[in-house]
């Protein structure tokens, strides 16, 4: 092995075990830690009231009282869910999992707002495509 490519080991190294390090951040579970059921149905309500919030931007208070509303039906707060969310998010595989959950949900609403056909659905969940 040259020189050049030991002095770059050399170097490098430090700060990989250092980069190594920083993914090993631990992920304590909050004290209040929300259900990952009702989790997922607060990401639903709160991505509607987000769709809500962006279609009529000058109605926000209006979706501040929904947003107190949703968490009051959910025996939540923002805080928790923040907490939660947090901790949920660095569980990267099952967090997918969750987010689908939520866009099956989501889909599910939609349609039975009679905003969405069911077909499509079926063309475009991911569980129904094939691996």
């Amino acid at each position: 092995m040259s020189s050049t490519w030991k002095t770059a080991i050399v170097l490098l190294l430090p700060f990989l075990l250092l980069l190594l390090g920083s993914c090993e951040e631990e992920n304590p579970k909050p004290e209040k830690l929300i259900p990952e059921d009702t989790y997922i149905n607060l990401l639903v309500e709160l991505q509607l009231l987000e769709s809500y919030r962006s279609s009529t931007p000058e109605d926000s208070t209006s979706i501040d009282s929904l947003k107190s509303i949703v968490f009051t039906k959910y025996d939540a707060t923002q805080e928790q869910f923040v907490e939660s969310h947090r901790y949920y998010q660095k569980q990267v595989k099952p967090q997918k999992e969750r987010i689908s959950k939520a866009i099956d949900r989501l889909r599910e609403k939609m349609v039975a707002e009679g905003l969405m056909d069911s077909s499509v659905i079926q063309r475009n969940s991911p569980r129904s495509s094939p691996r």
